[in-house]
């Protein structure tokens, strides 16, 4: 991803590099978007006990390993996972992924769904099923969801 970020120098952020919790709560309350392409879903640098306790502006697309994944703790507790912490700190929505995905794939779908939806002509979640297709395994593609308003427009 690291050639992808450079063709989009206006675009702040990190690459390579970890981010602090500070750092990650400012992108959080301050931009309009949140992406994230590592492992899992960034709970190492900001545990989602934390991202619910804030106010969360931006939508977040979380392109790791099981970001999108809830948890069943008990018969009669509801599901849980990262996913609900942003949308229950006031994120718009959240992109992530169901299961343990492949980094090429995850990759190409990033690409893919970044271009289309970026440019400005097709809704978020036309983007994601437009994205989905260029994945080479059918169950990476399928692993890739979204939670939240699917009426989110292209963010300014």
């Amino acid at each position: 991803m690291t050639k992808y970020m450079e063709k989009h120098p206006n675009w702040k952020g990190l690459v390579e590099e970890e981010p602090s919790e500070e750092q990650l709560r400012d992108v959080l309350a301050s931009f309009d978007l949140f992406l994230y392409c590592g492992h899992g879903s960034g709970t190492k640098f900001l545990p989602s006990i934390e991202v619910q306790r804030m106010e969360c502006r931006a939508l977040a697309l979380l392109f790791g390993c099981s970001s999108g994944k809830l948890v069943q703790y008990g018969k009669k507790v509801e599901p849980h996972g990262v996913a609900y912490s942003y949308l229950l700190a006031g994120s718009p929505g959240v992109l992530g992924a169901l299961c343990v995905v492949t980094d090429v794939d995850t990759d190409l779908i990033t690409q893919a769904f970044l271009d289309t939806w970026l440019s400005g002509n097709v809704d978020l979640l036309s983007s994601l099923v437009k994205a989905r297709k260029v994945a080479k395994s059918p169950f990476n593609a399928a692993a890739c969801i979204f939670y939240g308003l699917p009426s989110i427009s292209l963010l300014s």
